[in-house]
């Protein structure tokens, strides 16, 4: 397998409402993004010709079955103003009728481990708000 191909790294099924765990992410992404929680594989970084911080954002979407987060490492060197995004992870939240939500992490092999860390922070966060959560991480083939 190839840095370049996606796979789903986590799955996790929330036994709660669909809206509920949309605003869980949404709000452990917004605080991530926030730097009130800092992922361990994150933070600055000094490279070449000047500082690099490096953070995440997301969107969010959409879809027939639900809703879908999208995650971009942002790197932004100071001293050449440039600023790059990078997607490292999609959180695809599936809407059921009845009070367990499924949702599914898609990234790159190259970006695993800093994606499955936010999905494993995120779970945790819910199961300390006495949501249960029923989490795999998926085996990948490196």
């Amino acid at each position: 397998m190839n840095n370049f191909q996606i796979i789903t790294a986590w799955v996790a099924v929330f036994e709660c409402q669909f809206d509920i765990v949309v605003d869980a992410l949404r709000d452990l992404l917004t605080r991530i993004q926030a730097r009130e929680i800092r992922p361990l594989v994150f933070g600055f970084v000094e490279i070449g010709e000047g500082f690099r911080s490096t953070s995440i954002e997301f969107q969010e979407k959409q879809h027939e079955g639900g809703m879908i987060f999208v995650l971009f490492r942002v790197n932004y060197n100071q001293k050449t103003g440039k600023r790059v995004e990078t997607a490292i992870g999609v959180f695809i939240i599936y809407k059921n009728n009845d009070v367990r939500t499924r949702v599914s992490l898609q990234c790159t092999l190259a970006d695993l481990d800093e994606t499955v860390e936010i999905a494993n922070h995120f779970a945790r966060e819910a199961y300390g708000h006495g949501v249960n959560v029923e989490v795999r991480s998926l085996p990948t083939d490196k």
